[in-house]
């Protein structure tokens, strides 16, 4: 297990470890984890899928992902649930408040 300081003191703890498809570095997508070689962070992968993208529909749509990278950030996810989705609802959250008070609604 790793824990990785990505958001001020917020300590993010990933079971799996940071792979050759997987990486997590200071500085780069806020310390989210992304595919390697890439800023597309795995959270990127996972809405896609929630969206009902299948991995073969993100890899066709995004020429820097490979099919294996799009199940290697799944996979990710997956073992590292609990941590990735508090970073999903973070992210959204900080979204919907920037939103709010640029006075946007987007729909």
């Amino acid at each position: 297990m790793i824990e990785f300081d990505a958001v001020g003191d917020r300590l993010y703890s990933f079971d799996m470890k940071p792979t050759a498809h997987i990486k997590i570095s200071r500085g780069v997508c806020s310390g989210r984890p992304r595919v390697a070689g890439t800023r597309i962070r795995v959270q990127n992968n996972v809405v896609w899928s929630e969206q009902g993208e299948t991995p073969d529909e993100i890899d066709a749509a995004y020429p820097q992902l490979s099919l294996v990278s799009v199940h290697a950030a799944l996979a990710f996810y997956y073992d590292n649930r609990e941590a990735m989705d508090t970073m999903i609802v973070e992210d959204r959250d900080f979204i919907s408040t920037a939103q709010h008070q640029a006075g946007v609604s987007i729909d």
